[in-house]
């Protein structure tokens, strides 16, 4: 564990003398990791060997986090596991480096050995406006730089990214991905032409799929599409739009397929009283 003032009190040569061979590095829950820490961290450093950096809840006491990833990716050019959930705390993070389009990305950038992608905004209960997300600076364009090159990815949490738009994430996405489990809750990507696209070039590698708070904009639809996913066990579509029949269409599984092990449709007001207990006693509290 590294915490924000031993990152500050190193010296200027130790990063690449000390941190050179590190292979893993956490500074998670850390409310003191700043923008110059990130700076140090993706700058002046070198880390040839890492291959899982968590962030998760870092920073947050000194406003939001910049983030160079091209820094980042030339820092640490063999990275698999990327952290970033709620970095900046309420504040966020952002990316300095974004292209404004996806023509303008190197072809050299990228991850290219990215398996795990999270940076979903920071999540917030309040007994007053219940359930919210903190600020998110993750545009199309911040996805495409992160993602567009890890064709190894199988997990990527984007919840609470509400600027992200459903053409951003099915640009991102490398075709070739063996996605297993995607959350994508309460984010500008919620519909259900993405969830259909998801089960359409995913379908063989999805085992778990969070589409929670989606409204009006997840359907049936949805349901009919998450049921063609034969390796699918953990499925949330709370506050969704789906009804009955797409409750029991997704709870009908073909032969062969992975036993659903966990379905969440709490807040689904057009799902009957009776079939919500049904799924409550059968699968539990979400």
């Amino acid at each position: 564990q590294q915490t924000q003032q031993d990152w500050h009190d190193t010296k200027n040569d130790e990063p690449e003398r000390i941190y050179q061979g590190l292979e893993h590095l956490s500074i998670a829950n850390c409310p003191r990791f700043t923008s110059a820490a990130m700076q140090r961290l993706a700058g002046s450093a070198s880390f040839p060997f890492l291959s899982s950096l968590n962030l998760t809840n870092a920073g947050g006491a000194g406003g939001q986090v910049a983030v160079s990833i091209k820094a980042l990716q030339t820092s640490c050019p063999l990275l698999s596991e990327l952290r970033f959930n709620s970095l900046g705390g309420l504040f966020g993070w952002t990316s300095t480096s974004a292209a404004r389009s996806k023509a303008e990305v190197s072809k050299d950038d990228g991850f290219p050995h990215l398996k795990v992608c999270e940076i979903a905004a920071s999540g917030v209960n309040s007994l007053v406006s219940g359930s919210r997300f903190g600020e998110s600076q993750v545009y199309d364009s911040v996805l495409y730089e992160v993602i567009h090159k890890s064709e190894k990815l199988s997990e990527l949490d984007i919840a609470g990214c509400s600027k992200l738009s459903p053409n951003g994430l099915k640009e991102a996405l490398h075709p070739a991905a063996p996605l297993r489990t995607i959350s994508i809750g309460h984010s500008g990507v919620i519909r259900d032409e993405v969830l259909e696209y998801l089960c359409t070039n995913y379908k063989d590698s999805i085992e778990g799929v969070d589409a929670a708070g989606a409204g009006r904009h997840v359907t049936d639809r949805s349901a009919v599409a998450l049921s063609r996913c034969s390796g699918l066990s953990v499925v949330s579509l709370g506050g969704s739009a789906i009804t009955d029949a797409g409750v029991q269409c997704l709870s009908k599984r073909t032969p062969g397929s992975a036993v659903l092990q966990q379905m969440n449709i709490s807040g689904c007001r057009s799902v009957s009283r009776d079939l919500k207990r049904q799924i409550l006693a059968k699968y539990g509290e979400p």
